[in-house]
């Protein structure tokens, strides 16, 4: 139900899980087609190729994914900047929100993160 997210670890079109150690990888395309079906009430898509780069974040992918989908989506990965959190902010509705690691550590100040994306 809506406790419950669907985490997607992806680097590009392809599920790479970090926690494998066996190196299985599978198109997202195909665990999409199994996952979609179950109905999940969201996905946190996490791109593992920018995780902890503060490089920024890919703005495109997880937004393509929940239009192709109907899921909503909250990203992680990369997220650098206020300006990435705004520009994700804006892209559509169906980006729920956006997990901030190291981001918070070295550059942002969450009080003027909150106040950036309000009520977006």
């Amino acid at each position: 139900g809506e406790r419950i997210a669907v985490g997607l670890e992806v680097v590009g079109d392809v599920l790479m899980p970090r926690g494998a150690g066996d190196g299985r990888t599978m198109p997202l395309e195909d665990a999409l087609a199994w996952l979609v079906p179950a109905r999940p009430s969201r996905f946190v898509v996490t791109d593992v190729g920018r995780v902890g780069s503060l490089s920024g974040a890919d703005l495109e992918g997880p937004v393509l994914l929940a239009a192709r989908t109907g899921v909503p989506v909250i990203v992680a990965g990369g997220l650098a900047s206020l300006a990435d959190l705004t520009a994700l902010a804006g892209r559509s509705p169906l980006v729920e929100g956006a997990i901030v690691g190291r981001a918070l550590y070295e550059r942002l100040d969450l009080a003027e993160v909150i106040r950036a994306v309000a009520g977006s």
